[in-house]
């Protein structure tokens, strides 16, 4: 509810003003500046994400090897004696 606030606190403060409209305009870019720049960092990271989530995905199951390239911690048994599943 911020960004509707603050796009309507500016409409308010256009509608206030009378004679000099620079206050108003610069204010209304200011903001239109930020919201575009928080903007286009969402769209980053959206792309990101998906970039990411696509390169997870892509492996499927077969990529999955239930962790049998695991190695076991040191001081156990040796991998020989360890129960197969």
């Amino acid at each position: 509810l911020v960004y509707p606030a603050a796009i309507l606190g500016c409409v308010h403060y256009y509608w206030q003003v009378k004679a000099d409209l620079g206050d108003p305009m610069l204010y209304f870019l200011v903001l239109a500046t930020l919201l575009l720049w928080r903007l286009e960092r969402w769209g980053r990271r959206r792309v990101a994400r998906q970039a990411a989530s696509e390169a997870g995905a892509g492996r499927g199951a077969a990529g999955r090897d239930g962790g049998q390239d695991q190695q076991p911690a040191r001081g156990s048994a040796p991998a020989e004696a360890l129960p197969q599943q």
